[in-house]
């Protein structure tokens, strides 16, 4: 299994709807047939909630070109549906009060 260990900027909609930076840890860890996504976010507020986002094929910006692969509560999603072979682009947004925030950075995976 690799590991690799990305900073990613996630930009989080705040209870006054404000907009502010937040630092979040990604890391994934690859296995035929399976990509984990994990990060740390310790700054945003209990009962947040986060959509994962990917891309087969190269990190593109334009966010319409990302399947939405669903909303987790936990800081950690796996996606058993990768292709060996293939290469994907993930990205993680923060939901707070059905609002969400923009973007990560996005993170590349080549599937073994």
């Amino acid at each position: 299994m690799k590991w690799f260990n990305v900073l990613v900027l996630c930009l989080a909609i705040t209870i006054s709807s404000a907009c502010a930076i937040r630092k979040t840890s990604v890391r994934a860890s690859l296995a035929p047939h399976s990509v984990a996504l994990t990060w740390a976010d310790t700054q945003n507020p209990p009962g947040a909630s986060y959509n994962i986002y990917r891309y087969q094929g190269k990190c593109w910006q334009n966010k319409y070109l990302y399947t939405n692969l669903g909303n987790v509560s936990a800081t950690n999603y796996l996606d058993p549906t990768v292709i060996s072979g293939k290469t994907y682009c993930f990205y993680v947004t923060a939901v707070i009060n059905k609002l969400e925030s923009g973007p990560s950075n996005k993170v590349r995976v080549n599937v073994p």
